[in-house]
């Protein structure tokens, strides 16, 4: 039985836990271009936010699929723990700072900070995982309604790059010349 790792890698990066960030210890983001406090500031907003909250609702979810899909049934747990035990460390988020600190400006952080840190934006931290999930039903639900012109497309295209091989595959009917 075929293991299909696409949806798989597909939740990974929806979830902010991409193949490459996985890879993190080979490939940090260079921390050398920023200031100690540049980081501290980058730092403080990935903590305030806890990017945890969002990738552990998307790793709930992707659960529950991986659960209801007799092909990865058997591998949810496995996935889920893996993930738990490999993704949210110390050096993912070290490198989530990094990304931010690539991003923004020591006073813009502080900025963002500001705002994370009054009523409305706390609301926005809590609200952000339901966001998400929400977000990311939507976007299936649209995918979903719209494949059928892509599907369309790609079919017409197919009938045309046949078209096109017919043509080229063409003999001239005998007694005539091409030239």
């Amino acid at each position: 039985m075929k293991f299909p790792i696409a949806p798989i890698l597909l939740a990974l990066c929806l979830t902010g836990v991409a193949p490459a960030t996985l890879h993190a210890a080979e490939a940090p983001v260079a921390a050398e271009a920023y200031s100690e406090r540049h980081l501290a500031l980058a730092r403080e907003l990935v903590d305030l936010v806890n990017p945890r909250g969002a990738a552990d609702m998307q790793l709930r979810i992707l659960a529950e699929e991986m659960r209801g899909n007799p092909q990865t049934a058997n591998y949810a747990d496995l996935f889920r723990d893996w993930v738990a035990n490999t993704a949210q460390t110390e050096a993912l988020a070290n490198d989530i700072a990094r990304m931010y600190a690539e991003h923004f400006s020591p006073d813009e952080l502080k900025d963002i900070l500001r705002f994370y840190k009054t009523d409305t934006g706390r609301k926005v931290i809590a609200a952000m995982p339901v966001l998400a999930e929400k977000s990311i039903r939507l976007g299936e639900a649209w995918a979903i309604r719209q494949a059928p012109s892509l599907v369309e497309k790609i079919r017409e295209r197919q009938r045309e790059e046949a078209a096109r091989a017919a043509e080229r595959m063409a003999v001239p009917p005998p007694g005539t010349s091409s030239f």
